[in-house]
């Protein structure tokens, strides 16, 4: 009994109030042997709900209670989650459309824009932005520039006639 107690404190103290609350009925309840309907109209519960508590924690204890059995759909696709996170790290999708065609490809699974973006996060991948190449840029000119004045800066920098600063 003085374990619950000691159980039932740490409990207390940790995080979630939800944990608290079934702590303290199962406490009344049991404990400070409180009848059923006491309970019922102190906590605001229905009897089922109070039976349901009651039986978690003989069988499982003070464990069973912490657990939170919400429902949590998984995605269809997690049975898949390594293949696609490797499979993507080496052929990353340039959009999101790409990557839904490979993924009903390779499984059959066909799924929304917003669920392959879900997905995608969820393996660690980011939506980048795609950089531009300059349309201007002149490839002739660059080559002149390295040869006629950056290589033979560098050469003065190398016998320590000039220094050159990197920004």
């Amino acid at each position: 009994m003085i374990t619950l107690v000691v159980q039932c404190f740490n409990i207390f103290f940790r995080k979630i109030y939800f944990n608290h609350f079934l702590l303290s009925i199962i406490i009344n309840y049991n404990l400070f042997k409180k009848s059923a309907i006491s309970a019922v109209a102190q906590y605001k519960i229905s009897p089922n709900t109070l039976r349901s508590y009651i039986r978690e924690y003989q069988q499982g204890g003070v464990v069973a209670l912490k657990k939170i059995k919400f429902y949590q759909p998984q995605s269809k696709l997690k049975q898949y989650s390594t293949t696609f996170e490797d499979y993507f790290r080496e052929h990353p999708p340039a959009t999101v459309k790409e990557a839904m065609a490979k993924i009903e490809e390779l499984t059959g699974i066909k799924l929304s824009e917003n669920r392959v973006r879900v997905f995608l996060k969820s393996i660690g991948m980011k939506p980048r932005k795609v950089g531009m190449i300059p349309a201007k840029a002149d490839t002739e000119k660059q080559e002149a520039f390295l040869k006629n004045e950056l290589e033979p800066r560098l050469e003065e920098a190398k016998k320590g006639q000039r220094v050159v600063f990197f920004c």
